[in-house]
């Protein structure tokens, strides 16, 4: 005749309890006073792996529910810590001490805002230069086309003109000591 069926259901619960846990089937025929064949045996029936498919999905429901309201929690969370960080930006662009660090919290409000500035908008820098300058900067120019085309073919990596001891920037600078030279000896001439 047998065990009455609800003994063998609660047997299997157990069992596939435990075996969701990760206990071996000899851990899982010691804990529950059954023989290691029987437990293999049992674990190999059909009702018993559809228990352990209904329990596995049923945690899964339950850790997917527990998710689902911890990730609401945190966006509620999140919610309200966005209202301060956006009043304490709006205060700072304000009241900052620095007028660059103004002027970034005003660029990120702005950009997050969805008002970023494409690069056609970006300013276009103009400078006069005359002839004699104009051919040491083409000069400059092509010896720097040159370095990166050598750069690429090694495959390095090629740095911005910040970053390097660019030509352009010696010849800038160097340009604008030579202004500042020919205006202090402009000035030195004049008769006072």
């Amino acid at each position: 005749m047998g065990k009455p069926r609800i003994v063998h259901t609660l047997t299997y619960h157990e069992m596939a309890r435990r075996l969701l846990r990760h206990q071996t089937s000899e851990e899982i025929a010691s804990a529950m006073s059954m023989p290691l064949d029987t437990v293999k045996r049992i674990m190999q029936k059909p009702a018993f792996k559809k228990v352990c498919l209904d329990l596995q999905e049923k945690r899964f429901e339950d850790v997917d529910r527990e998710l689902k309201a911890e990730a609401r929690n945190l966006h509620q969370e999140l919610k309200q810590q966005a209202v301060k960080a956006y009043d304490l930006l709006k205060d700072m662009m304000t009241s900052a001490a620095h007028e660059g660090l103004r002027v970034n919290i005003a660029q990120d409000l702005m950009d997050r805002a969805g008002y970023r500035r494409t690069p056609e908008e970006r300013p276009t820098v103009v400078m006069n230069i005359n002839p004699i300058d104009a051919d040491v900067l083409a000069t400059a120019l092509a010896k720097e086309q040159k370095g990166r085309k050598a750069l690429e073919i090694k495959e390095l990596p090629v740095q911005s003109a910040r970053d390097l001891d660019h030509p352009v920037t010696r010849l800038v600078k160097q340009v604008e000591r030579d202004e500042r030279d020919n205006e202090d000896r402009r000035t030195a001439r004049k008769p006072s």
